[in-house]
């Protein structure tokens, strides 16, 4: 998440920022608020920590731009951005007009070297375990 977020920084988490997670089941007891877009979040992928930025939430259109090479078009804060993407990682995409309701699209900022849903695919609301309130 560089340049927000720097490795072994301390960062503050709000775990009940979306509602009350069930531990055992990796889901909600209750949920009162779903992640926004830009929101710094937390969850688990192959029992590890990620922290990546939502930069499509459920019902979003995706919006594939191939000229010279591939990306889709995002907003952060405001201005249009260009997420780029691979052609392999747009061929899946391709068969999304939207994100899937109960998912987010997430990335990290440094866009070049995240690893992030390009990679893996949409998110599960429900895998979110917290939202990034501050740094120290």
């Amino acid at each position: 998440m560089t340049p927000t977020l720097s490795d072994n920084e301390i960062i503050c988490i709000n775990k009940m920022a979306y509602g009350i997670i069930n531990p055992n089941y990796q889901n909600f007891i209750i949920q009162w608020k779903k992640p926004e877009r830009n929101d710094i979040v937390i969850f688990l992928r192959n029992n590890k920590i990620v922290v990546k930025r939502c930069l499509f939430i459920e019902g979003d259109s995706l919006e594939i731009l191939s000229d010279n090479y591939y990306s889709l078009k995002y907003f952060l804060k405001a201005n249009e951005q260009c997420l780029p993407i691979t052609k392999e990682q747009a061929q899946w995409l391709k068969d999304y007009s939207e994100v899937p309701e109960g998912f987010v699209f997430v990335a990290g900022d440094n866009l070049e070297q995240s690893i992030d849903s390009r990679d893996y695919g949409f998110v599960s609301i429900k895998n979110i375990t917290g939202k990034v309130m501050g740094k120290d």
